[in-house]
């Protein structure tokens, strides 16, 4: 019997190469994501400290040298919160770009899965009915061979 062959086998090994690819680059995507948003939460927390520490200044006497700094920190760390959301919006956006590459992707990969999948039963079922076609003949020649015996 012949040996099976996939004729689409270099397009099904290159669509697969391009599914790791788009599968690692939304890793990536993910990861930067994930590293932005965790330095929006550590500004946010600053943020939080500074407004506490704003709070203990206006009790009491107050400084006001002391609380015009602290203002202004707030200020500067307030912008630096706001372009950091930028900056995780941004990542967000590219993150849910190649989420939609790898499913455009996958999508034409399974594709290419199914159609190797249906070839190859394919290729199967003609196995299996020449193997059985071979062992009809030889166990005819068998039972041929048992009767001129007798």
């Amino acid at each position: 019997m012949k040996k099976f062959h996939f004729r689409l086998e270099k397009y099904h090994n290159y669509k697969e190469q391009e599914e790791k690819a788009a599968r690692l680059e939304l890793f990536r995507a993910r990861r930067a994501y994930e590293e932005e948003v965790d330095k929006l939460v550590a500004l946010q927390r600053k943020t939080n400290e500074l407004i506490s520490q704003n709070k203990k200044l206006l009790i009491g006497s107050i400084q006001l040298e002391l609380l015009n700094s602290c203002i202004g920190c707030l200020a500067v760390q307030k912008h630096l919160e706001e372009e950091q959301a930028a900056a995780v919006q941004e990542k967000e956006e590219k993150m849910k770009r190649e989420q939609q590459v790898y499913l455009e992707v996958r999508k034409a990969s399974k594709l290419l899965e199914r159609l190797y999948q249906r070839q190859w039963n394919d290729f199967y079922q003609e196995y299996l009915k020449e193997e059985q076609k071979l062992l009809d003949e030889v166990g005819l020649i068998i039972h041929s061979g048992n009767k001129e015996q007798y």
